[in-house]
């Protein structure tokens, strides 16, 4: 059971990628900060049976709430959320 948390869009950066390689079905991902930017990339559409997050401030920082409301797989989060999920997952790994 890991929380993976990744901060870099992947437009610019392979970290989501490689992050698919080490997900299994009981790992949950959150995207903060750059990572919010997933919304719009045809990667989200491999990740398959895991459960996927994003902050909903970063959501509302880079203009994507439009792009988040057609997005079915990603649930927006507040902050004492994110903290709360930490709390349910003994590990994390940021990406």
């Amino acid at each position: 059971m890991l929380l993976h948390t990744i901060n870099k869009s992947p437009f610019v950066h392979l970290s989501f990628q490689s992050l698919l390689s080490f997900c299994d079905s009981s790992d949950a991902i959150v995207l903060i900060e750059d990572g919010v930017l997933s919304i719009k990339h045809p990667i989200i559409e491999k990740v398959k049976g895991i459960p996927i997050y994003a902050l909903e401030t970063d959501i509302q920082a880079r203009g994507l709430s439009a792009s988040y409301e057609n997005q079915s797989k990603i649930n927006a989060i507040s902050y004492a959320q994110f903290v709360q999920l930490c709390t349910e997952y003994p590990k994390q790994k940021n990406w």
